[in-house]
């Protein structure tokens, strides 16, 4: 199904060719949707393009271009204003047309673009034995909305939670168990490992004895010794069921086959290291094997390293980052491989890509991209922390969410109990807080605000919620009364608006996964939600008296949950049938 803009494309291509006998890029789309109407529905600025090539300007191309059009019955109307745009006004009875074919069509005109292309998103990322906090929140959320709308572009997706399971700090947890005579991962849950880690940091800090076990039992783990493999293991298993648990809860796609974490590379690291060092990709530099990327140098300028391999034979953040990379483009086959992570390590990442075209870890089209994003902040303008300034768990900022979620919900609706007020808390709350941080541009930093992402009034999950509900509502009692939602024609220019509006999620949809900025897909939706409402209170419905029209205005309606549906589940909301 082509979407307007592709039909206006192919007229504007068609115009150039027989105006100048001239063909342009076909896959470039030299027509875009107008910022006001009272300059048409879309408008071309293929004159601008075209200058250069013929040496004209853009106005008289344009004019030239308007006169070769062949519009048929899409256009109603088309002018040229300076310095050399085309105005599209689109006939109605074209758009009634198309938005049947939207309506008919399951995945609402968003095309398949992907074509099942691979792709790999590294996403959340916590680490073993600690609990989930605030600062797992955008990574997992972000991640989960990019992975939702490249699988719905067509894309195999294939997800990896890298979580850290591996290195030092296993050393010292487990040698401070041992000493607790901890055997049985049932013995603790996941807040008493958060706390006893805490612990075992102090120990080895404060001890040089304990410090120095610390580093042996490393090499035992590494060494595949039974016991400290077996505690290991046990310190995985449980902090996967509270990964999973919290996963589950937030409503993310990420579970137990999409674990991929440091430990999963162990066993290939030094065959990358001493491969790359015997190609000469590598070099060693005091002991280490190292990959020096193009362009990257210090304040002395003397370039900076990833490190393969430590002087004293271990491996790093580095090895792992490099040999994952090789793995997923080489044996997984990704054509691309996206990392959503804070801005913070940018730079690693920039070094991470470069060093990876410069020893050829991956083909050259091969697309790397660092998904970046900024930090949530507290009111203060700081990182967000408890008051007695520790970090937000991710638990407890679920918890909250959910209770204040239910307390909006029992002032509106005191009769409300049981496991469905359970439920509608936990739906409005925490997609309140998920799509507060998707509808923020995600390079910034942002400050967390309980009274704004909870209104029912402006860009935010329950506003959304409750226009989704609205319309369901409204073509619900239309069909008990017998009346059907079926499109015959858009009597104004409200219906018109908001036709055009709904057709535009397949345009969104592909600028979201382009740019990685789900707040485009947030904007989009909040635009939507705003121009039903000013419809609905604008144009009576099952009142209209004219049923084609009645019907037509159910059927938009109807159209209108579809796409607000749609568009909820591409950013992991919450899709509610009743509030």
């Amino acid at each position: 199904m082509k979407t307007i803009i592709q039909d206006l494309n192919e007229i504007v291509l068609a115009g150039v060719k027989k105006a100048f006998d001239t063909e342009l890029d076909s896959s470039k789309e030299y027509v875009t949707e107008t910022n006001n109407e009272n300059f048409g529905d879309y408008q071309s600025n293929v004159s601008f393009t075209l200058s250069k090539m013929l040496h004209k300007a853009p106005l008289e191309i344009a004019s030239s271009i308007q006169n070769a059009l062949d519009c048929g019955s899409i256009i109603e109307k088309s002018e040229v204003v300076k310095p050399g745009f085309i105005n599209f006004f689109i006939s109605k009875e074209y758009l009634c047309t198309k938005i049947k074919e939207v309506d008919s069509d399951s995945e609402l005109g968003i095309p398949n673009i992907g074509n099942g292309q691979k792709i790999i998103v590294d996403y959340s990322s916590p680490n073993i034995a600690k609990e989930m906090h605030v600062g797992h929140l955008r990574s997992t959320i972000i991640g989960d909305s990019i992975v939702r709308s490249y699988k719905q572009l067509g894309y195999d997706v294939i997800k990896q939670n890298h979580i850290g399971d591996w290195g030092t700090q296993f050393g010292m947890l487990i040698e401070h168990l041992i000493d607790l005579g901890w055997k049985d991962s049932n013995e603790h849950t996941i807040s008493d490992l958060n706390a006893l880690y805490k612990e075992s940091k102090v120990k080895f800090d404060a001890d040089p004895d304990f410090a120095e076990r610390s580093h042996l039992r490393v090499v035992k783990i590494q060494s595949g010794d039974k016991e400290s493999i077996d505690l290991w293991k046990a310190l995985t298993d449980e902090s996967k069921k509270h990964f999973g648990w919290m996963y589950n809860r937030m409503g993310v796609l990420l579970n137990d086959s999409d674990y991929c974490g440091e430990s999963f590379y162990n066993d290939k690291l030094n065959a990358v290291a001493e491969r790359l060092l015997n190609e000469g990709k590598a070099k060693m530099s005091n002991g280490a094997v190292c990959l020096f990327p193009t362009g990257f140098q210090g304040r002395d300028g003397e370039p900076v390293p990833l490190i393969l391999k430590k002087s004293d034979g271990g491996f790093g953040y580095d090895a792992t980052d490099v040999t994952a990379l090789e793995y997923r483009a080489r044996t997984l086959n990704a054509k691309k491989i996206i990392y959503v992570t804070d801005t913070r390590q940018k730079m690693h990442f920039s070094m991470l890509f470069q060093a990876a075209r410069d020893a050829k870890l991956c083909d050259d089209d091969v697309e790397l991209t660092h998904v970046s994003f900024g930090s949530v902040l507290g009111q203060d303008g700081k990182p967000f922390k408890t008051r007695s300034g520790e970090t937000v768990t991710l638990s407890s900022l679920l918890d909250e969410a959910e209770e204040r979620a239910k307390e909006i919900i029992l002032a509106k609706n005191p009769e409300s109990s049981g496991d469905s007020l359970k439920e509608l808390s936990r739906a409005i709350g925490i997609s309140a807080i998920k799509y507060a941080d998707l509808s923020c541009d995600r390079i910034k930093d942002y400050v967390f605000n309980w009274e704004r992402m909870l209104a029912f009034d402006g860009n935010t999950a329950p506003y959304i919620q409750n226009a989704y509900v609205r319309c369901k509502a409204l073509v619900s009692k239309g069909e008990a009364q017998g009346k059907k939602a079926q499109f015959h024609l858009l009597s104004n220019d409200d219906e018109k608006r908001l036709a055009k509006k709904c057709m535009a999620i397949g345009t969104v949809v592909q600028q979201e996964a382009k740019t990685y900025e789900p707040h485009r897909l947030c904007t989009y939706l909040y635009e939507l939600a705003s121009s039903y409402h000013s419809f609905y209170e604008k144009n009576p419905v099952l009142s209209e008296s004219n049923t084609d029209i009645l019907e037509s205005r159910l059927a938009l309606s109807s159209l209108v949950s579809k796409v607000l549906a749609k568009g909820m589940y591409l950013l992991g909301v919450s899709v509610i049938e009743k509030m």
